[in-house]
């Protein structure tokens, strides 16, 4: 991977580094966003989570999503105002205690996903993404490109990891 000066994991991506300012004012809210989390995300009920690994199917992954609303979160909202964001994912993702998700390519090789850690264990909660270990750290962003085989990973015990979950279209693309 690559580290920029302005605190962003990037792998598996060749793009140049000023392609990355719309996360400077992002990061410049993760405390505002992870007071926000603390309030709002940590009391849902485990139905308001959207597991799209398939909660109650052969794998329990512990992969939760709440998908970004100026209701649930107005300041999340507001620190992604001119971010590219993509049709796919803005949301908090929730990867629960002592869980994983399995390897697997999500294959839209037109978007990249961004993490920011919010609230979470120091150190026992990360990616690995075409095998290099990502940590998810509070006031970081990790960027990655999904199309490469990824997972993801909780191993504290007994704390989640919220993180802000973002997938924008890939710097790269033209607008043709």
């Amino acid at each position: 991977g690559v580290e920029d000066e302005r605190a962003i994991n990037l792998i598996s991506t060749q793009v140049a580094t000023e392609a990355w300012r719309w996360l400077d004012p992002i990061l410049a809210q993760t405390e505002k966003m992870r007071d926000e989390v603390r309030r709002r995300a940590t009391t849902f009920r485990e139905s308001k989570w959207v597991d799209t690994y398939g909660r109650d199917g052969a794998y329990d992954s512990g992969w939760g999503m709440v998908h970004l609303r100026e209701e649930r979160f107005p300041r999340a909202m507001r620190a992604l105002e001119g971010a590219p964001v993509a049709p796919r994912y803005a949301s908090i993702a929730r990867q629960r205690a002592g869980k994983a998700i399995h390897t697997h390519s999500d294959r839209v090789p037109w978007i990249l996903t961004c993490h920011v850690a919010l609230e979470g264990p120091d150190d026992a909660a990360y990616m690995v993404v075409d095998g290099e270990r990502l940590p998810w750290t509070p006031g970081r962003a990790t960027v990655c490109d999904t199309t490469f085989f990824h997972s993801a990973h909780n191993d504290h015990a007994a704390r989640d990891m919220h993180l802000l979950h973002v997938d924008f279209y890939h710097p790269d693309l033209g607008d043709d």
